[in-house]
């Protein structure tokens, strides 16, 4: 597979001999190892060539060449040539390593089902004081409210959204069935339930016009706001925000999207979260892609529809150019007011092995305190991401939960159900504790949903 403006599919074929003699034929033999496999770094790129990428049986990664394997490492192949020709820029793709992931049809089931989420879907959490936590499990624990059949590695669940109104929690997640060669397939849903734990409503279809769909409740009103994706060659993409108002009686929307102004030269913007203070409407959003120039950006309105004005300080929090920092990729927030006037950001960072390598723990979910300033902006301590302060150190403060005893949140696989630690590979064949083909429960840990930043 050659990365280059005139791109080519050069051999592929099922078996090993057939792609490695022609190489040989074709004088590239310094290419192969001793056992006639390419050599490939941790991208999949052939060793000592920036534009050429092996995938499949011809390569020397050791795993089962079954299809579904060839198919993820042509899939991170691909990514990994548009952060080739894409490699310059504001917005430029960061690439990717690749994986194996031993797999056997004895383990995982093979066929459509056999995909790369994990579910339960949206993994929940309670705390009382933002230091300990304990799972609740997922939300969407089944396929009538979650279906990932042939849903694409880094697909599925993105950026869900949760918030409460008239005596409801509200969940609102896109369930990405494909984003290859820019269209992005990304059905929002609706559910609701009286009580975090469920049981969750019949998924209400909100539209397909992007993703990153998220509630905003103001009084008796509440409005969707999403990012619109406009997949068309040549249209960049991004086609800003919109805005459209929800029945929380009928559960329906009403009405046509009304656009969101921005600051000029607004670019591409992800993950909106609306707020109101006072007078003004708060817009948070993720700027700068998902890699190490994501941020955390603030803009505010007297109207809700705008025209917004960004932070004259620059982005709430962000890790971008500061390469030394042990958490970095900080963006996509959410703000909390949790009493007495304290307001905390909770954001995505994620830690990587080195200075910009592999992020092998993926996303993780950090949380800064917020002061508001004189003039009604909000402000995290230094506008970076910090370290929490250690505290595993047990006090007689420590909450004590109603509910299994210590330990029991660590699921052993053991048992016919999964607790709510418990994670399986996503598919619909086997439900969540149902026997797989060896006779054992289906389990896994992993995060769910939004795209991975490895």
């Amino acid at each position: 597979m050659r990365a280059g403006a005139a791109a080519r599919v050069s051999l592929w074929a099922t078996g090993t001999t057939p792609n490695t003699l022609w190489l040989r034929l074709a004088g590239h033999g310094d290419w192969l190892n001793g056992a006639g496999h390419v050599k490939v770094d941790r991208m999949l790129q052939v060793e000592g060539r920036l534009d050429l990428f092996a995938v499949g049986d011809v390569n020397d990664v050791s795993e089962l060449k079954i299809t579904a394997a060839a198919l993820a490492q042509a899939d991170l192949a691909a990514h990994n040539i548009r952060a080739y020709l894409h490699s310059s820029g504001r917005h430029r793709k960061q690439p990717r390593f690749y994986r194996p992931i031993h797999r056997t049809p004895l383990i995982v089931p093979f066929g459509p089902a056999d995909v790369f989420e994990w579910c339960a879907g949206v993994r929940l959490h309670h705390s009382t004081d933002l230091v300990h936590w304990r799972p609740l499990g997922g939300a969407l624990d089944n396929t009538r409210l979650l279906d990932l059949t042939g849903c694409p590695d880094s697909g599925g669940v993105w950026a869900p959204n949760l918030s409460y109104a008239d005596g409801l929690f509200h969940l609102v997640y896109s369930n990405v069935s494909t984003y290859e060669g820019g269209f992005t397939d990304s059905p929002n849903y609706l559910v609701t339930a009286s009580s975090i734990q469920g049981p969750w409503s019949e998924p209400e279809l909100l539209h397909a016009r992007g993703f990153d769909a998220s509630l905003f409740h103001d009084g008796a009103d509440s409005w969707l706001l999403n990012m619109v994706h406009d997949w068309r060659p040549g249209h960049g993409g991004s086609a800003g925000l919109e805005a459209r108002r929800y029945d929380r009686a009928t559960r329906r929307l009403t009405g046509e999207p009304v656009p969101v102004v921005l600051p000029p030269q607004a670019g591409w913007i992800e993950g909106p979260n609306l707020y109101r203070r006072g007078e003004w409407y708060y817009l948070l959003t993720a700027d700068g892609g998902t890699g190490y120039e994501h941020q955390v950006t603030v803009a505010r309105s007297r109207t809700l529809t705008g025209l917004y004005e960004r932070d004259p300080q620059g982005p709430l929090i962000t890790a971008c150019d500061h390469s030394d920092l042990p958490l970095q990729k900080a963006g996509h927030g959410s703000l909390v007011e949790v009493g007495d006037g304290e307001w905390y950001l909770a954001y995505l960072v994620a830690r990587p092995h080195g200075r910009q390598g592999p992020c092998v723990l993926g996303r993780e979910i950090a949380l800064a305190p917020v002061a508001w300033t004189a003039d009604g902006w909000p402000r995290t301590p230094t506008g970076l991401p910090a370290p929490a302060p250690d505290t595993t150190s047990e006090t007689e403060d420590t909450p004590s939960w109603t509910g299994p005893a210590d330990g029991d949140d660590v699921d052993g696989c053991d048992q016919p159900a999964l607790g709510p630690s418990g994670r399986r590979c996503a598919g619909p064949r086997y439900p969540t504790g149902s026997p797989s083909p060896n006779g054992r429960p289906t389990s896994g840990f992993g995060a769910a949903g939004r795209r991975r930043a490895w």
